[in-house]
């Protein structure tokens, strides 16, 4: 076998077991997900590690332009790059009105953050 198949041989066994690991790490992070998730916990602090449950939103933009048209004229700017897409000015939304903000509001999943 010559340098070069040795070597190559030995990155494709460590991108193999990089592969995995990756693959487990992830098995690993959705189940403390899922457990802070399930029993209300948003953060955890032990000896050398903090969790948190980091929460997100998305705004359901045509919602609001069926259901507010004049709102969605003066908080929702269309752009187009290579496609149409509407940009929503959410502060502007939220002092304007309050209960369409909090309609069109939509959470999206938990993500963890380890330290």
């Amino acid at each position: 076998m010559s340098k070069i198949d040795e070597l190559v041989m030995k990155i494709k066994s460590l991108k193999s077991s990089i592969e995995e690991d990756t693959t487990n790490l992830g098995i690993l992070k959705e189940e403390l997900r899922m457990f802070m998730v399930d029993e209300g916990l948003h953060d955890l602090k032990g000896e050398g590690y903090e969790v948190e449950i980091r929460r997100s939103f998305s705004f359901d933009v045509g919602h609001l332009g069926l259901s507010y048209p004049m709102l969605y004229s003066l908080y929702v700017k269309v752009e187009t790059i290579t496609k149409e897409k509407a940009v929503l000015d959410k502060k502007g939304l939220k002092n304007a009105n309050l209960d369409a903000y909090n309609q069109i509001k939509v959470e999206n999943t938990a993500r963890l953050y380890i330290k």
